[in-house]
């Protein structure tokens, strides 16, 4: 019979550790941010573009996926915390049901 299984603290506990992953790169993407503002505002800065990715942008984007990810991880480890957990913290749903 298949089955799901998961360990839920430490799918809440990668939740938890991605908000700080998050919040680093909300601190950090600023002074990214300004450091590429000085660049784009020199004359010449479009010869170095395809050196300089808009990384400020990107980490703004890494940062939605990593909520969104965290987010996700975080709700299925409080589904599989609402089950009988068995003495190796495993929580374990049976998937034909």
């Amino acid at each position: 019979m298949p089955e799901s299984s998961a360990r839920p603290a430490d799918l809440v506990a990668y939740r938890t550790a991605v908000g700080g992953m998050t919040e680093s790169l909300t601190t950090h993407r600023g002074a990214v941010g300004a450091a590429l503002d000085a660049l784009r505002g020199t004359r010449g800065w479009s010869d170095f573009l395809a050196d300089v990715p808009p990384l400020d942008i990107d980490l703004a984007a890494a940062k939605g996926r990593l909520q969104l990810l965290g987010t996700f991880v975080g709700q299925v480890g409080d589904a599989f915390a609402g089950v009988s957990l068995g003495p190796d913290g495993v929580g374990r749903l049976d998937d034909s049901v």
